[in-house]
């Protein structure tokens, strides 16, 4: 990725409110886990969605739940703002992240096309 593109994203972390970041710390202060979501409007809902655009969790707090109390604060950030839906994807060979999906959340039926 491009570093420009990387920090156009911290900028708009900090300041723009259809993006926002989310962390998970140890008692230290050590970064455990980040979360990025964005909130945007649907021609399908009077209120709007959030997505989960990145989840990450440092090799060394997986299994830890932090995946888990990240997506509990997305839920409760999504429900404070009114968005109808939270959703996020997912490569399909990602069978570890899968695992834990499958117990938070429903597979959909759509397929993702980009170009």
């Amino acid at each position: 990725m491009a570093p420009q593109v990387t920090d156009r994203t911290f900028e708009r972390l900090g300041q723009d409110e259809q993006v926002y970041g989310l962390v998970a710390e140890d008692a230290d202060g050590r970064l455990l886990g980040l979360m990025n979501l964005v909130f945007h409007p649907s021609t399908w809902s009077a209120v709007g969605y959030c997505y989960i655009e990145d989840l990450y969790v440092s090799p060394q707090a997986r299994g830890h739940k932090v995946s888990e109390k990240l997506f509990e604060q997305a839920y409760r950030l999504a429900e404070a703002r009114g968005s109808d839906r939270v959703y996020w994807m997912t490569q399909e060979y990602n069978a570890p992240a899968r695992s834990l999906y499958d117990k938070i959340g429903r597979r959909s039926s759509f397929i993702v096309y980009t170009r």
